[in-house]
Protein backbone atom coordinates (compact mmCIF):
# COMPACT_ATOMS: atom_id res chain seq x y z
CA UNK A 1 0.00 0.00 0.00
CA UNK A 2 1.22 3.33 -0.68
CA UNK A 3 -0.06 6.72 0.05
CA UNK A 4 -0.17 9.32 -1.81
CA UNK A 5 -0.30 13.27 -1.12
CA UNK A 6 0.40 16.47 -2.57
CA UNK A 7 2.19 18.13 -0.23
CA UNK A 8 3.35 21.73 -0.35
CA UNK A 9 3.83 22.35 3.09
CA UNK A 10 6.03 20.46 5.91
CA UNK A 11 2.72 19.75 7.86
CA UNK A 12 1.28 18.13 4.82
CA UNK A 13 4.36 15.49 5.13
CA UNK A 14 3.43 15.05 8.30
CA UNK A 15 -0.35 14.28 7.47
CA UNK A 16 1.21 11.67 5.06
CA UNK A 17 3.18 10.18 7.78
CA UNK A 18 0.03 10.49 10.40
CA UNK A 19 -2.25 8.67 8.10
CA UNK A 20 0.78 5.86 7.30
CA UNK A 21 0.92 5.20 11.08
CA UNK A 22 -3.47 4.87 11.11
CA UNK A 23 -3.11 2.34 8.81
CA UNK A 24 -0.70 0.24 10.44
CA UNK A 25 -2.84 0.45 13.71
CA UNK A 26 -5.56 -0.41 11.95
CA UNK A 27 -3.77 -3.34 10.10
CA UNK A 28 -3.07 -4.62 13.98
CA UNK A 29 -6.92 -4.20 14.54
CA UNK A 30 -8.18 -6.17 11.21
CA UNK A 31 -5.27 -8.73 11.92
CA UNK A 32 -6.81 -9.09 15.28
CA UNK A 33 -9.99 -10.30 14.28
CA UNK A 34 -9.06 -12.35 11.93
CA UNK A 35 -6.83 -14.40 14.17
CA UNK A 36 -10.25 -14.28 16.53
CA UNK A 37 -12.09 -16.05 13.78
CA UNK A 38 -9.24 -18.49 12.89
CA UNK A 39 -8.72 -16.89 9.40
CA UNK A 40 -5.53 -16.26 8.22
CA UNK A 41 -4.11 -12.98 8.67
CA UNK A 42 -2.99 -9.82 6.27
CA UNK A 43 0.08 -8.62 5.32
CA UNK A 44 1.65 -5.43 3.50
CA UNK A 45 3.93 -2.58 3.90
CA UNK A 46 3.32 1.14 3.82
CA UNK A 47 5.36 3.09 1.58
CA UNK A 48 5.91 7.02 1.48
CA UNK A 49 7.95 9.17 -0.68
CA UNK A 50 8.33 12.55 -1.20
CA UNK A 51 10.04 14.27 -4.56
CA UNK A 52 8.85 16.99 -7.01
CA UNK A 53 6.72 14.79 -9.42
CA UNK A 54 4.85 16.03 -12.48
CA UNK A 55 1.20 15.29 -12.29
CA UNK A 56 -0.59 15.16 -15.77
CA UNK A 57 -4.18 14.42 -16.73
CA UNK A 58 -4.81 12.23 -20.25
CA UNK A 59 -7.04 10.84 -21.95
CA UNK A 60 -9.97 11.65 -24.52
CA UNK A 61 -12.68 14.57 -22.90
CA UNK A 62 -15.51 12.86 -21.88
CA UNK A 63 -14.10 9.00 -22.09
CA UNK A 64 -11.13 8.45 -20.30
CA UNK A 65 -9.62 10.94 -17.66
CA UNK A 66 -6.59 9.65 -15.59
CA UNK A 67 -3.97 11.18 -13.81
CA UNK A 68 -0.33 10.02 -14.63
CA UNK A 69 2.43 10.76 -12.06
CA UNK A 70 5.70 10.65 -13.95
CA UNK A 71 8.87 11.46 -10.81
CA UNK A 72 10.17 9.51 -7.46
CA UNK A 73 7.58 10.11 -5.19
CA UNK A 74 5.38 7.51 -6.67
CA UNK A 75 7.79 4.97 -7.46
CA UNK A 76 9.99 5.46 -4.45
CA UNK A 77 6.52 4.89 -2.17
CA UNK A 78 5.63 1.83 -4.38
CA UNK A 79 8.64 0.35 -3.82
CA UNK A 80 9.41 0.77 -0.28
CA UNK A 81 5.83 -0.87 0.06
CA UNK A 82 6.68 -3.69 -1.08
CA UNK A 83 9.87 -3.99 1.17
CA UNK A 84 8.39 -3.00 4.10
CA UNK A 85 6.23 -5.44 6.81
CA UNK A 86 8.59 -8.40 5.18
CA UNK A 87 12.86 -9.70 5.64
CA UNK A 88 12.79 -7.40 9.15
CA UNK A 89 11.87 -4.42 7.74
CA UNK A 90 8.92 -2.60 10.04
CA UNK A 91 5.77 -1.78 8.43
CA UNK A 92 5.75 1.59 7.68
CA UNK A 93 8.93 2.46 5.44
CA UNK A 94 9.85 6.03 3.82
CA UNK A 95 12.41 7.98 2.27
CA UNK A 96 15.03 10.08 3.56
CA UNK A 97 13.25 13.15 1.88
CA UNK A 98 9.78 12.28 4.20
CA UNK A 99 12.12 11.15 7.28
CA UNK A 100 14.14 14.94 7.09
CA UNK A 101 10.70 16.43 6.91
CA UNK A 102 8.70 15.22 9.17
CA UNK A 103 12.26 14.70 12.15
CA UNK A 104 12.04 17.70 13.72
CA UNK A 105 8.35 18.49 14.02
CA UNK A 106 7.31 14.78 15.54
CA UNK A 107 10.92 14.92 17.14
CA UNK A 108 9.16 18.09 19.34
CA UNK A 109 5.96 16.33 19.78
CA UNK A 110 7.24 13.18 21.13
CA UNK A 111 11.26 12.67 22.12
CA UNK A 112 11.34 9.45 21.68
CA UNK A 113 10.53 9.36 17.86
CA UNK A 114 14.23 9.02 16.75
CA UNK A 115 14.38 5.65 17.98
CA UNK A 116 11.47 4.46 16.43
CA UNK A 117 12.69 4.07 13.06
CA UNK A 118 15.73 2.62 11.49
CA UNK A 119 17.43 3.68 8.40
CA UNK A 120 18.55 1.57 5.98
CA UNK A 121 20.84 2.34 3.14
CA UNK A 122 20.31 1.33 -0.88
CA UNK A 123 23.50 -0.60 -1.16
CA UNK A 124 23.33 -2.92 1.50
CA UNK A 125 22.37 -6.09 -0.11
CA UNK A 126 21.08 -7.94 3.15
CA UNK A 127 17.95 -5.49 3.11
CA UNK A 128 17.07 -6.56 0.00
CA UNK A 129 16.49 -3.01 -1.01
CA UNK A 130 15.30 -3.29 -4.83
CA UNK A 131 13.92 0.38 -4.23
CA UNK A 132 17.64 1.90 -5.02
CA UNK A 133 16.96 4.37 -2.35
CA UNK A 134 18.09 5.26 1.34
CA UNK A 135 15.27 4.46 3.43
CA UNK A 136 14.32 4.54 7.61
CA UNK A 137 11.53 1.85 8.67
CA UNK A 138 9.44 1.37 11.84
CA UNK A 139 6.68 -0.53 13.01
CA UNK A 140 4.71 2.51 14.66
CA UNK A 141 1.69 2.53 16.23
CA UNK A 142 -1.07 4.79 17.19
CA UNK A 143 -0.65 4.27 21.33
CA UNK A 144 -4.55 4.50 22.71
CA UNK A 145 -5.40 2.81 19.27
CA UNK A 146 -3.46 0.21 20.15
CA UNK A 147 -4.08 -0.84 23.77
CA UNK A 148 -7.67 -0.62 23.17
CA UNK A 149 -6.80 -3.31 20.24
CA UNK A 150 -4.75 -5.35 22.86
CA UNK A 151 -7.48 -4.96 25.80
CA UNK A 152 -10.23 -6.80 23.25
CA UNK A 153 -11.82 -3.83 21.29
CA UNK A 154 -14.18 -3.82 23.95
CA UNK A 155 -17.00 -1.01 24.25
CA UNK A 156 -16.79 0.90 27.44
Amino acid sequence: MFLLFLPPLVDNVSEAYDMAVYINTLKKMINSMLEQNNMPQINYGIGIGLSKDLVIKVGKKGVINDLVFIGEAVVNASNLSSLAARNGIGSIAMDTSVYSNIQEKETEENKKFPTWFSKRFANDSKTYNTSKVDFYHGDVVKTKFNKWIVDGMKDE
